[in-house]
């Protein structure tokens, strides 16, 4: 009997996982349906209290999130002297200013959806002067809208302040190693 070889049978174990994992994976995303993304919760026992509670959290991460862009444009400016200062020292950075271009325009992508998540905020429909729920549907739309735009600019400057610390990490190595 003639024996199989240990890459036949490796090749044959990968080959046996990827149709199970293509077989048994679903091919629509998870989240999708997913039921905790904000247009599937269910409002029927939301209280208007708690709709105006929800407001005043939106126009509170609205505050702290102003002084956060506020930081990142500091962090803007201080990297362009570290790179100027770097440059100096080791010749080439390019890589960090370009690094820090693409910092730049995603600032500015962030500061633009900021700035529409104020507007919503700022036009408080379905709230009275004194932020009292008056139209319960506009209301959580305010409040749902406010909170997916000042979701979306968390996530752009969590994403790109760690690309460019990598960069600068990158960049770093290289010059040591």
């Amino acid at each position: 009997m003639k024996r199989i070889s240990l890459p036949i049978k490796v090749l044959a174990v990968v080959c046996t996982l990827a149709v199970a994992v293509t077989v048994f994976i679903p091919a629509t995303p998870a989240y999708a349906n997913d039921p905790y993304m904000d247009r599937n919760i269910p409002t029927d026992g939301i209280t208007n209290s708690d709709i105006e509670a929800m407001n005043q959290h939106e126009i509170a991460w609205l505050l702290s999130q102003n002084q956060v862009l506020r930081d990142s444009y500091q962090v803007e400016k201080d990297f362009q002297k570290l790179i100027d200062l770097q440059a100096g020292r080791h010749g080439d950075a390019s890589t960090l200013d370009i690094a820090l271009g693409t910092y730049d325009t995603g600032l500015v992508v962030a500061q633009s959806v900021h700035d529409q998540a104020a507007k919503v905020i700022g036009a408080q429909w379905g709230f009275n002067a004194k932020g009292k729920v008056t139209n319960r549907d506009a209301a959580l739309q305010t409040v749902t809208d406010a909170r997916a735009g000042l979701r979306d600019v968390h996530y752009r400057l969590v994403f790109i302040t760690h690309n460019l610390h990598r960069a600068y990490a990158d960049w770093h190595y290289n010059i040591i190693y």
